[in-house]
């Protein structure tokens, strides 16, 4: 799980074990924004930076479908852990315990079933509602705030429809990352939907100049050369007044020239394939609808030694050859 969910380390050099490892689990720039300012998972969630150089400091990064999971940033682990993958010699970060179930999962499932059955502001039996379970999750989210939580939370129990997409999106900010979000759309029959959703999104927000074309921040002097980006300051919505001692890099929005996404343009390309299994989507154009019989196609192949053992038994489906 290190060298795969994590932080890219991109060098040879790394004070955390052997270089290079992968970070191949990836979050969206849309998802990125999606969070409110003041939510703190974001930043705990989101790593738009690769750990560069011997001192492994932050480098910002611009791509928009390539954010890492900062939950697994090397730089969050023990002394104890670091010291061990410093000893290895292979491409692999050990010592992360894997959480099956967080007690944040058990509360939004609970808000989830009981809002199913009773509504959002109802209990049964069970003593807690679904809205007192799903502020529960938020005020952790934003620091105890009792009064932003208590509002978002009762502008979403206007209906058992309203409050079931809070959750929906309530699972999507606080477990992202930790492999359940596609089981998740898959059991709401939303996987389409939300995927076709995340890509609509980036493509009116780069048509509309909807993000910060680049991206300006400072960095704390004197600082452990670990944390030389000081978070506070980067300006993600908007560019500063003055750009005074701040550095910038280019950033999400950043594929126009002249005002104008070239055809030939990687980024803006990337809408045409991302989950090409899953449906068929065009830059320009926008959704054309599932690719082929795959509407659910959301378990693994059965293995050809498998199938070959059963006789004639069994026998794949929904696409796959």
């Amino acid at each position: 799980m290190g060298y795969t969910a994590g932080v890219r380390i991109n060098t040879a050099g790394s004070p955390f074990g052997f270089s290079n490892s992968s970070g191949k689990v990836k979050l969206t720039a849309p998802f990125f924004m999606s969070f409110d300012p003041e939510d703190v998972r974001r930043d705990i969630t989101c790593a738009p930076y690769e750990l560069r150089d011997v001192t492994a400091t932050q480098t910002f990064t611009n791509a928009p479908f390539g954010i890492y999971v900062a939950k697994w940033d090397v730089r969050k682990m023990t002394e104890e852990w670091r010291a061990q993958n410093a000893a290895v010699s292979t491409k692999t970060g050990y010592g992360i315990n894997w959480v099956v179930m967080r007690y944040s999962d058990v509360l939004l499932m609970y808000a989830e079933v009981v809002n199913e059955l009773y509504g959002p502001n109802g209990s049964g039996t069970c003593g807690k509602s679904a809205m007192e379970a799903l502020a529960e999750v938020r005020s952790r989210a934003f620091n105890g705030n009792a009064e932003k939580v208590s509002q978002y939370v009762a502008q979403a129990a206007g209906s058992k429809e309203s409050f079931f997409d809070a959750i929906v999106d309530e699972r999507a900010w606080e477990l992202a990352g930790e492999a359940v979000r596609k089981y998740d759309l898959i059991r709401w029959g939303l996987l389409i939907d939300k995927t076709v959703e995340m890509l609509d999104s980036y493509k009116h927000a780069i048509e509309n100049d909807e993000y910060v074309a680049d991206l300006y921040y400072k960095e704390s002097a004197g600082a452990d050369p670990w944390y030389l980006v000081d978070y506070s300051s980067v300006c993600w919505y908007e560019e500063p007044e003055s750009t005074n001692d701040y550095k910038s890099v280019s950033f999400w929005g950043n594929v126009k020239k002249d005002g104008v996404i070239p055809d030939d343009n990687s980024t803006y390309d990337a809408l045409n394939y991302i989950s090409s299994g899953l449906i068929s989507y065009d830059k320009y154009a926008g959704f054309q609808g599932a690719a082929g019989p795959v509407v659910n196609r959301h378990v693994w192949p059965i293995h050809t030694t498998t199938i070959n053992d059963s006789n004639g038994h069994l026998k794949n489906s929904y696409g796959f050859n």
